[in-house]
């Protein structure tokens, strides 16, 4: 915890302290690289896989948030609906190509207008790539 938390101690955090530190914890976890295209550093944005403002529980909760670059995030921002199921398996690393193939066909054509706009066509074989590397893993460490 920051300085700032630890003077507080006995006092009830504020939302901007509370934010701060959600971010952090997101951005740790994900080791500061966005979940999507595979970004790493430079210009990162944690993102509410479920919108804080339908799901205020869980405003705070590093569960529900991923790291995600900028240009992913304004592709994602407005089509949460849409990429909720995706960014969850992206987290858990439970995404199979299967899924992702499926969500890639059934996307909206304003989402797909989206992608083309922010010039994002490469986040499909990246993930691709990105399943298979955990797959190979998952194989690596039945084997010890």
């Amino acid at each position: 915890m920051n300085t700032k938390t630890k003077r507080r101690k006995g006092k009830k955090l504020t939302d901007k302290e509370k934010w701060r530190i959600w971010r952090q914890r997101v951005f740790k976890r994900d080791r500061f690289t966005c979940q999507l295209c595979g970004q790493r550093g430079g210009y990162i944005e944690p993102h509410h896989i479920k919108r804080k403002f339908d799901y205020p529980k869980l405003r705070y909760n590093v569960h529900n948030g991923i790291t995600l670059c900028g240009r992913c995030h304004k592709m994602v921002t407005g089509y949460e609906d849409e990429w909720v199921d995706v960014l969850n398996k992206i987290k858990k690393k439970k995404l199979t190509l299967k899924v992702w193939n499926t969500f890639w066909q059934n996307m909206s054509s304003a989402l797909k207008t989206q992608v083309k706009k922010l010039k994002r066509e490469k986040i499909y074989e990246h993930i691709k790539n990105r399943i298979a590397g955990w797959k190979q893993r998952q194989k690596k460490s039945r084997i010890q």
